[in-house]
């Protein structure tokens, strides 16, 4: 779905501070307001003229809103990526009501595999996305899942660069973790007649016992969520798997 944002709307922006505007940005281009990229980079000045006055929060609004726009694909050149890192602290990681894990979690992860790289506080972020996954169950909605597998995606495609990820982040998001994920997202994209029958392949090789196989490469995910053929060859590769250990 993609909304057009007249010009004339656009002007009721003009005279609201940079925190105001960033949660609007969360919220148009949430629904695919076609025209928010523009406006954005209407305000890149006013933005990177006032970065050390952004509150966190705010600074993150912008900064999770140019990353959606893939308005910036060099993260070192990027002016309100690197003094988001700056202000970073202990303190965002311990308050997830400041800002949100999942969307941190991806902001970073996205960064990262631009450049092939990663740093501590993209480790952080991945502890605290897991954590926040163990306590919360708030974040089983469409758009959280969504963000969830591609970080699982990007992290993935970095390991697969040998860029080092921490064992314990890799071994929670094991086979039963992806799956539930999988299922979860194919659910709430039941409408599209390829998910609706990839989701009964999956719940119909229940029997199967597939929770048994960890399998942490998740460069299946897109596959599985979008062509039926690919799960069908995931599902028989699990089931001669299992047959081999039985």
């Amino acid at each position: 779905m993609n909304i057009m944002f007249s010009e004339k709307t656009s002007h009721l922006f003009i005279n609201l501070d940079l925190s105001q505007i960033s949660e609007y940005f969360i919220h148009l281009q949430k629904f695919q307001v076609k025209s928010v990229s523009d406006f954005f980079i209407s305000l890149k000045s006013q933005i990177n003229t006032n970065l050390k006055s952004l509150d966190i929060q705010t600074h993150f609004d912008l900064l999770y809103t140019q990353t959606k726009l893939n308005l910036e694909l060099i993260p070192l050149k990027s002016p309100l990526y690197i003094s988001f890192l700056l202000k970073i602290s202990e303190k965002i990681f311990e308050n997830s009501e400041k800002i949100n894990p999942i969307k941190l979690a991806w902001v970073l992860a996205y960064h990262n595999h631009l450049d092939l790289s990663t740093n501590v506080v993209l480790e952080e972020a991945l502890k605290n996305l897991i954590n926040y996954m163990r306590k919360e169950n708030i974040w089983v909605n469409k758009l959280d899942i969504d963000e969830i597998l591609e970080v699982l995606i990007m992290v993935d495609s970095l390991k697969s660069f040998d860029v080092k990820i921490p064992k314990s982040i890799v071994e929670f998001f094991d086979k039963e973790i992806i799956a539930n994920l999988i299922l979860n997202h194919i659910e709430f994209s039941a409408e599209d007649p390829y998910k609706s029958f990839v989701l009964g392949l999956l719940e119909n090789e229940q029997s199967a016992k597939v929770e048994y196989i960890k399998l942490t490469n998740v460069f299946y995910v897109d596959a599985l969520v979008e062509y039926e053929n690919k799960v069908i060859f995931f599902l028989n590769f699990c089931l001669i798997f299992i047959r081999e250990i039985i």
